[in-house]
């Protein structure tokens, strides 16, 4: 035991010695290992933070809530009476606490301006239940009172004391700030809450004249909406099922809080392409990381040799190898943990969020998992190796055993470009297939390889020739006798395409979004209507300050009943009047078959027949609205748009939906949206019409994904960095393994002038060779990313864009000159002697 012990010590002993005896070797590998750790850290961690951050963002809106009951536009019902639920038998057996409130989406004017804002109407103590968690109990509130929320007060510099005015239908009422609240839970953004029991005279008034004359008593239970904390163990499905008994609540909508399918619906929608890319570089990190290991290991060649020949054991060698290795990975693994935490905390900054979020566990053990196998294959590879060759053959410089030869790696060319074309005869396969997208991807990196050292190989040949050209053919086949030359070369390949794909999926995202916006040429629209609406679509029809208007039925969030996804956005409208309000390739075809009157017909995101392999002619079934849950439609066609969320339908083309397939009015505005905006407030707000401004929602939208982007495009540009840094670190070893042949040649009458320019001859010739061969597997490479991503169960047409080559030509170029400078700058310090003197 004593004995094992010592040699334990001794190994320590040996490692730490070596660590602190090569102190730039072991700083360089430090470094090399924090930027490779923290780009596999923030790559693998990257889909978990999405997750975390749409997650949390839900968890802090909803707190406790579990379940939401409500009415829904696409029904009937606009209130209902929670007489039932409180005479419920033991409600304690599927509900611990329920909040109902009585909410509307009303006009308030403050000073000249008039907004739409969320009106909560309820008790005090249900309002404490779904706000921000404080208290309030210190104010009475009566009828003439409102709370706001703190950013609403901020974004119109109101204070406690002020004034606005409520509008509800033909009616208003002024009430006086009395709180101005702390965003927080369902409170936020443009909220007010009023008191339920002294106001809803006003709101149902407004709804029906006849409903204000009611008393109190009856309209004490009138609700619209309740929230619903769940008793423990008791599932959402279990509860709905559970309240739809109750026979008032079985026509209503039913919404979770965190809805997983829907929420992961969305997460893939934000971040399916950086996904993707991120997996492509976190396997090219791993090469990186491999050749780095096998990179330490060569220098550590001669050591072993010389304990071998000393009568020391290949085990100790080993045992002092992995100590080192441990040391290196600890001391990394800390640093790239407070590295990665800090890059998402200024990437959270930089997009004005507010959440909080720390590396978890899983991905800092997934990422020390990779890096300590890769560690132990290498090893095995390596020693493997090792012991194939003789102590004394091992203490002589290390040379590259066997060079690739011209004619192999052209056959390699030859047979992976023919495979290529053979895969991209249309008779043979399909553009979005699969496998054969993996395949053809597999082919673009076996092409990026052997055609760089291919044309590296015919030059080293070629320039030979001319006698000229001696010296710096001979530089070069010196170069290609360095085992670290291929593993340099080969990290700069990866680095180049890396940068090529992560600027191609910045690229696509700026032009998602644009195009997101340029799909939607609608302005307005007007919906909620209880009345007028036949007489409101003439009249708008008449304003010249209209372009375009059109009878719709708007339905939202529309799920699908054989799969677990929902629409956006559901729109029964005439085929002929799409082009009026969408911007989007429908082919004429599919707009034929949307006027058939003999069947149901949808026209679908191109996303569901690749993901879902759904055809034209197929049936599916939507939940529609709770009088029709299970409706067939017969699918008429596809077309393309960036955001799989839209569909249309024909509903109102058959007589058995007239009471819901019209229920809004699509508009455009002729001159200013503005000027139009103000005037349908003014002229039907009176009318508990409600108006959508499409264009702003549509913001709303593009900025979110716009902030996904950003925080996405931090971590790309920082996972570059590590990159570099990882270039940087094989070119130092790279130039220690060429200090004696430019010793030699400085001693054989060469000046540091002619050094320099023989390297930046080989230089230049090295960079366009590896920007061609970089080139054209990137461009065969992001051909296949669309077939990739369905792969991964989401839809993105993304293809090559020659902007991402030119602003990836650019980047490359820094990275490759940032290296070479100081890859110089190490030639130019070379003492001859000194080096000589050492072999």
């Amino acid at each position: 035991m004593n004995r094992t012990l010592d040699r334990l010590r001794f190994s320590f002993r040996f490692a730490y010695k070596n660590i602190i005896h090569f102190k730039l070797r072991s700083i360089l590998l430090i470094v090399t290992f924090i930027a490779l750790f923290s780009s596999l850290m923030l790559g693998i961690s990257t889909k978990p933070f999405i997750q975390a951050y749409f997650y949390g963002e839900l968890e802090e809106r909803y707190q406790d809530i579990d379940l939401t009951m409500a009415t829904t536009l696409n029904g009937n019902l606009r209130y209902f009476s929670i007489t039932q639920l409180k005479n419920y038998e033991d409600p304690e057996d599927f509900i611990e606490d329920y909040m109902p409130f009585f909410e509307m989406d009303a006009l308030i004017g403050v000073g000249d301006t008039k907004v739409y804002v969320k009106t909560m109407a309820s008790s005090l103590s249900a309002f404490n239940k779904v706000s921000n968690g404080s208290t309030i109990e210190s104010v009475e509130l009566n009828g003439e009172l409102v709370f706001i929320t703190s950013s609403m007060a901020e974004s119109y510099d109101l204070s406690v004391g002020d004034s606005l005015t409520l509008y509800v239908g033909s009616s208003n009422h002024i009430y006086q700030i009395a709180e101005i609240i702390e965003d927080g839970g369902l409170f936020r953004d443009g909220t007010i809450f009023i008191n339920k029991s002294e106001n809803l005279s006003f709101f149902l008034s407004a709804l029906n004249p006849a409903l204000g004359s009611l008393p109190s008593s009856l309209m004490e239970n009138i609700y619209n909406k309740v929230y619903f904390e769940l008793s423990d163990g008791v599932t959402v499905l279990e509860a709905v099922e559970t309240i739809q008994s109750i026979s008032p609540y079985d026509t209503l909508s039913f919404e979770e809080s965190i809805d997983v399918a829907a929420l992961n619906q969305l997460i893939n929608r934000s971040v399916s392409v950086f996904n993707l890319v991120i997996l492509i570089v976190i396997l090219a990190v791993l090469l990186v990381m491999q050749t780095t290991f096998l990179l330490y290991y060569d220098e550590k060649r001669k050591s072993f040799a010389v304990i071998s020949l000393l009568g020391g054991k290949k085990r100790f060698s080993y045992s002092v190898i992995l100590i080192e290795m441990i040391i290196f990975i600890f001391i990394s693994t800390v640093l790239s943990v407070l590295l990665s935490n800090f890059v998402i905390k200024l990437g959270l900054r930089y997009i004005g969020s507010t959440s909080g979020y720390q590396l978890n566990r899983e991905s800092i053990l997934l990422s020390v998992i990779v890096a300590s196998f890769l560690f132990i294959f290498t090893s095995l590879y390596y020693f493997y190796y090792f012991n194939k060759h003789s102590s004394i053959s091992q203490t002589v410089e290390s040379v590259a055993d066997k060079k690739p030869r011209i004619l192999f790696l052209a056959g390699i060319v030859m047979l992976s470009l023919v495979g290529y074309g053979i895969l991209n005869l249309n008779v043979v396969t399909d553009r979005a297939n699969g496998d054969q997208a993996i395949t053809k991807a597999l082919i673009s990196i076996i092409l990026l390889f052997s055609i760089a050292f291919l044309l590296i190989e015919l030059s080293s040949r070629l320039t030979g020739i001319k006698e000229k050209a001696l010296s710096f053919s001979l530089h070069l086949k010196i170069l290609l006798s360095k085992k670290s030359f291929y593993q340099y070369t080969a990290v700069l390949l990866v680095c180049f395409v890396s940068i090529f794909l992560l600027v191609l999926t910045n690229e696509h995202m700026k032009y998602r979004i644009n195009s997101y916006h340029e799909e939607y040429t609608l302005d307005f629209g007007l919906t909620n209507f209880v009345t007028r609406y036949d007489q409101t679509f003439l009249e708008i029809g008449e304003m010249e300050q209209v372009e375009s208007v059109s009878k719709a039925g708007l339905f939202a969030n529309v799920s699908f009943a054989e799969m677990d996804k929902s629409l956006n956005q559901v729109i029964s409208i005439d085929a002929v009047e799409i082009d009026n309000f969408f911007n989007l390739p429908i082919d004429q075809s599919s707009l034929s078959s949307l006027s058939r009157t003999d069947v149901l017909t949808i026209l679908l995101p191109t996303k569901f027949q690749y993901i879902y392999n759904l055809q034209i002619g197929d049936s599916i079934l939507l939940n529609i609205s709770p009088e029709f849950p299970e409706e067939s439609f017969e699918i008429g066609g596809f077309f393309e748009k960036q955001i799989g969320d839209l569909a249309f339908i024909n509903l109102h083309l058959f007589p058995i939906y007239q009471d819901i397939s019209y229920n809004s009015l699509l508009i455009n505005a002729a001159d200013s949206p503005i000027f139009l905006r103000d005037l349908l407030i003014d002229s039907y707000s009176k009318n508990l019409v409600y108006l959508i401004d499409f264009q702003e929602l549509i913001t709303d939208n593009a900025n979110e994904m716009k902030r996904t982007t950003e925080y996405m495009t931090i971590i790309l540009s920082v996972i570059i960095l590590c990159f570099i840094l990882a270039i940087f670190n094989h070119s130092i070893l790279l130039l220690g393994q060429m200090k004696s042949v430019y010793a030699r040649l400085n001693v054989l009458g060469y000046s540091k002038n002619q050094l320099t320019k023989l390297i930046l001859k080989e230089s230049l010739m090295m960079f366009v060779i590896l920007l061609f061969s970089a080139t054209i597997s990137f461009v065969m490479l992001s051909a296949q990313l669309r077939g990739l991503v369905i792969i991964s169960g989401d839809y993105e047409n993304i293809y090559f864009r020659e902007s991402s080559l030119i602003y990836g030509w650019s980047i490359i170029l820094v990275v490759f000159i940032f290296t070479k400078y100081f890859y110089l700058r190490g030639v130019s310090v070379i003492d001859a002697s000194s080096v000589l003197k050492s072999y």
